[in-house]
Formats: C-alpha cells, structure tokens, sequence
C-alpha cells in the first residue's frame, strides 16, 4: 500500500472525510466514507463506469475495504456549480448553456448505462456540487445516494435545482434553464408546455422541503 501525505485541500462533505494529498509524489483524493452501504455502492457503481468506458468519472487508484476508504484519481477543475457561477458572475451566457447542456446530456447517458432488469439507476442527490467541470468535460463524482428511480423525474430536478441556487431565479439562470430543457426534451416525449409544469411542481417541492 502506497503511502499518503495527509497534507492539501479539504473539501466539503456532509456525510464523508474527502481531502487532497499526495501519493508517491502525485495529487490524489482521499475518500474516507462513515456508511459501509453507500461505500459498497459507490464502488460498484465506479467500478462498472469505468469498465464500461462510456462516462467519464475518476478512477480508483485503491479500494481499501476494510477502511472503507478509496484513493482516487484527482482531476483539475471545479465543480459544476462553481462553473456556472463563474459564467453568471461575468456574464458568459455561451459557456454557462455549454455545460449546462452537458450535464444533461451526461445524466442521461448516467441512467442509460445503468438500466437493468431491476429498473432504472438514477444519481438520487441532484447536486451540482457531485460533478466536476474540467478541460471542456463535465465527470461524475458522487455515487453514495444512486438509487432506482425514474431517469425521466430525474431529470427534470436539474434546471430546477439550478434555478434555486443563490441567486435564484435571475434572468441568467432562466435562460440557461431554458437550454436545459431543450436538452431535456430530447430524451424525453414530454411536450415542452408539461416539462415547464413539471418544473415549476419541482421547485415548490424543493422550497417546502427546504423549509
């Protein structure tokens, strides 16, 4: 087993201890998870992605079972909230529609991948902090709270989880809420008039719950 230099970035997790060091000389990330379910999961779930080859995710570098702790590949870049923030902040309508259109196009090949006799896999925790944004590529990241679910449901929660991200509902989001559900419509029967319902349903459920 390589060893770890518990020294860099720590990034925030509700659930888990994730941080950045150094193995042998090169970034890795450290992911050190409190529920032995979520962590066998996660791995399986990595673990098919990347035989599969179809999405792009980091790789684990080292599953330590017994710890429940895996050493993954670093990849530079930010998260996808991050990103599109940066785009709101300057304006930068063209680059926010580009990743946004290519978070959905890449949840959707998510569900795609992951569709077997039992139904349909979803991510389960819409949260745009689980993806990362970096050389033009949007990679998956968190797959603790994946779960059976309705792809098509799924992916309604992404421009209405993007439309109540502080601040919600600007003039920016609303045009790149309406790229996403160009997007959305392509893997979809919806009629665009019940996509734009079944948002705004969404949104009133994400306010009351949070409240």
């Amino acid at each position: 087993m390589m060893e770890e230099k518990r020294q860099g970035q720590v990034y925030f997790s509700r659930k888990n201890t994730v941080y950045r060091c150094e193995r042998d000389g090169e970034p890795v990330i450290v992911k050190e998870m409190a529920d032995p379910h979520a962590y066998w999961r996660e791995k399986t779930i990595y673990e098919g992605l990347r035989e599969k080859g179809l999405l792009s995710c980091p790789a684990i570098l080292e599953a330590q079972d017994d710890h429940h702790r895996f050493i993954m590949e670093y990849i530079p870049g930010e998260t996808v909230l991050q990103a599109l923030e940066a785009a709101e902040k300057s304006s930068d309508l063209g680059q926010a529609v580009v990743i946004a259109q290519k978070l959905v196009t890449w949840v959707q090949e998510f569900h795609q991948s992951q569709k077997s006799l039992n139904g349909e896999m979803t991510m389960g925790d819409i949260n745009f902090r689980n993806f990362l944004w970096s050389e033009g590529r949007i990679y998956g990241i968190d797959f603790e709270d994946c779960t059976l679910g309705s792809g098509r449901t799924e992916l309604i929660n992404l421009p209405a989880f993007y439309l109540l991200y502080d601040p919600a509902d600007t003039p920016f989001k609303k045009k790149v809420a309406e790229a996403m559900i160009r997007e959305i419509q392509n893997y979809t029967t919806w009629t665009e008039p019940h996509l734009r319902n079944e948002i705004r349903e969404r949104k009133k459920e994400i306010r009351k719950r949070r409240n």
